[in-house]
């Protein structure tokens, strides 16, 4: 569970009224790290600059390709491209 701070939601965005997770429009944020396999999911928040670096930048749409929880990395597409991101690095990184 991550914390933002007062009045932050899973995404890292500040809402309107400062209330927590009540919102509809984020309400369904998880980490990449929980996403499910062959699903399509938007990038909401991702704090790490080696991933933003390689194309997985918030807004971007991705596609997980495997996400098997007892290995170390995941497949995932971003446009054209495959890329394997390490779970440590999948788990900081919010989709919807």
């Amino acid at each position: 569970m991550y914390i933002f701070g007062k009045g932050r939601n899973c995404c890292g965005k500040k809402h309107r009224n400062g209330g927590g997770h009540g919102e509809r429009k984020y309400r369904h944020c998880i980490s990449l790290s929980e996403a499910t396999e062959n699903q399509r999911y938007i990038i909401r928040n991702n704090p790490d600059k080696q991933t933003i670096e390689i194309g997985i930048a918030p807004g971007s749409m991705v596609f997980v390709h495997k996400n098997k929880i007892n290995e170390a990395n995941l497949i995932i597409g971003v446009g054209e491209t495959r890329i394997i991101v390490p779970r440590k690095s999948a788990e900081i990184i919010k989709v919807k």
